[in-house]
């Protein structure tokens, strides 16, 4: 009796650990779903495209960081970026940094260099760093490339925006003295996206013309959700970057 007893007691202590577990994780996604309905998200993403302070003159280099792969939205937008950059600085050299197997010119690094000289950048101005395969080698191997005197040089990283700050942060500890961030942000349509069931000659009830007419629940809150998922990832990413010494 004694030994059932204890069992029992074993068991129902077991499963009240369990339920408030449960509980506490179950507060957890809501408050992490509520959190789309505010501008949190937003407001860390936007931190994390602090590239520290701008340059005291024109950059020596425009340094664009290959995202994942090319084309991709985050490679795409970072040519993009830093073809204006070219564009705005023309007698700064270009680089950009991407991993590659066999001739870079053949390979995804390749396509970015490309992209760059159709968005009207001369290919020689233009080097390619394939060897990099986070964003610490690429600082260490843009050091090589540049060569001994790159801790003179100024540096203009052009990249997505949550990496920015870890990218700018990184390069500075690989021994850049002059180095600023430059976030590649979207830019929203220009069009008002409002529409009405009126304007689609449809009629789904109160409720759908409510969805319909509301940008809160068709666009804002997708894109706050997206934005925290990205901060929560280059969060973990900054911790295991500072744990290993790679941030100064």
């Amino acid at each position: 009796m004694k030994a059932g007893a204890q069992r029992s007691g074993r068991w129902s202590r077991g499963w009240r650990l369990v339920r408030a577990t449960l509980a506490l994780f179950g507060l957890l996604a809501l408050a992490t779903l509520s959190l789309g309905f505010t501008q949190v998200p937003w407001r860390l993403y936007r931190a994390l495209g602090d590239g520290g302070p701008p340059l005291a003159g024109a950059p020596d280099w425009i340094v664009v960081l290959g995202g994942g792969g090319i084309p991709s939205e985050s490679g795409l937008i970072r040519c993009y970026y830093g073809a204006e950059a070219a564009h705005r600085y023309p007698e700064a050299r270009v680089m950009v940094c991407l991993p590659s197997e066999g001739d870079p010119e053949d390979g995804s690094v390749g396509l970015m260099k490309r992209e760059l000289v159709l968005r009207g950048v001369e290919g020689a101005r233009i080097e390619m760093e394939s060897r990099g395969r986070s964003t610490r080698e690429q600082a260490l191997r843009a050091a090589e490339l540049i060569g001994p005197d790159f801790a003179e040089q100024g540096v203009l990283l052009v990249t997505s925006v949550e990496h920015t700050r870890r990218a700018a942060l990184s390069f500075r500890r690989a021994g850049f003295e002059h180095v600023s961030g430059a976030a590649a942000f979207n830019v929203s349509a220009e069009s008002d996206m409002q529409a009405t069931e009126t304007d689609l000659e449809s009629d789904g009830g109160r409720a759908a013309r409510a969805v319909q007419e509301s940008m809160k629940l068709r666009y804002d809150y997708w894109n706050q959700m997206n934005y925290l998922g990205r901060a929560a990832r280059e969060g973990v990413a900054l911790a295991y970057y500072r744990w290993r010494g790679w941030l100064p």
